[in-house]
C-alpha cells in the first residue's frame, strides 16, 4: 500500500563549506512539515520525481505555472500502481504534503539568474489544483496542476536543475538507492558546472538526507 506519512517531522543538515573568496561558510537546509500536515514521505518523493519533473521536462522554457500532471489515472500509471479512489486520495495527499512543508535555506540553495545565495523560508509547490477546481487565472482544472515555487520555477527557467535521468531512476530497487542517486547526481552536477574534478562529502552529512 502507498503511504504519504513518514516517521518524521523534520530534516536538518547544517554543513561548513569554503566561499568562491575561500572564505568558511556554515549552511543549513532544513525540511520540517506543518503540525497538521504529514511529512511529505516516499511517495510524495516519487511523485515529484517521476510526475512533476517529468512533466515540467516536456514542456518549452520557458516553463509557466501551473503545471499539468494529468489526471489521477494517468498519474498513477506513470507511477505503476493501481487507480482507484484510495489512491488517488493518497496521491492528492502526498502533493499538499509538498505543499504545507517549509524548506529553510541559510546559503544553500543558489539563484542562477540573480548569482546569489538564497536566504529564506519557502516551499516546492505554492499550490496544488485538482479536477474542477479554479486555477489561477480563474479557469477550471480539466486535471491536476501544481504551482512551483517562484525560487524553483526562476532556477528551471535559467537551466540551473540537474536534469535526472527518469528510465534509470525507475529501475532503480528501493527508495536508499534512487534517493543516493538523487543526491549523488546533484552533487557531481554543481561539481563540473563549477569545474572541480572531486567531490568529498562526509559519511554522516550524506546519512542525515535519509
Amino acid at each position: 500500500e502507498e503511504r504519504t506519512d513518514a516517521p518524521r517531522d523534520l530534516i536538518e543538515v547544517q554543513e561548513t563549506k569554503r566561499a568562491p573568496d575561500g572564505s568558511k561558510i556554515q549552511t543549513t537546509w532544513r525540511v520540517s512539515r506543518n503540525v497538521t500536515s504529514d511529512f511529505p514521505g516516499e511517495l510524495a518523493r516519487r511523485l515529484h520525481r517521476e510526475v512533476v519533473e517529468r512533466s515540467i521536462s516536456q514542456l518549452p522554457k520557458p516553463v509557466q505555472n501551473p503545471v499539468r500532471l494529468g489526471s489521477f489515472r494517468e498519474i498513477c500509471s506513470l507511477l505503476d500502481i493501481r487507480y482507484g479512489g484510495k489512491t488517488a486520495k493518497a496521491v492528492h495527499a502526498a502533493l499538499k504534503s509538498s505543499v504545507t512543508a517549509s524548506i529553510e535555506s541559510r546559503t544553500t540553495l543558489y539563484l542562477k539568474a540573480k548569482r546569489r545565495y538564497f536566504d529564506d523560508t519557502f516551499h516546492l509547490y505554492d499550490r496544488v489544483v485538482v479536477t474542477g477546481e479554479p486555477l489561477p487565472d480563474g479557469n477550471i482544472a480539466d486535471a491536476v496542476y501544481v504551482v512551483l515555487g517562484s525560487w524553483y520555477l526562476e532556477n528551471l527557467n535559467a537551466n540551473y536543475v540537474a536534469p535526472l535521468d527518469f528510465d534509470y531512476f525507475r529501475q532503480l530497487t528501493g527508495p536508499v538507492a534512487s534517493r543516493m542517486y538523487e543526491l549523488l547526481h546533484h552533487w557531481f552536477f554543481i561539481a563540473m558546472r563549477n569545474g572541480r574534478p572531486l567531490l568529498e562529502r562526509r559519511y554522516s552529512t550524506l546519512c542525515a538526507y535519509f
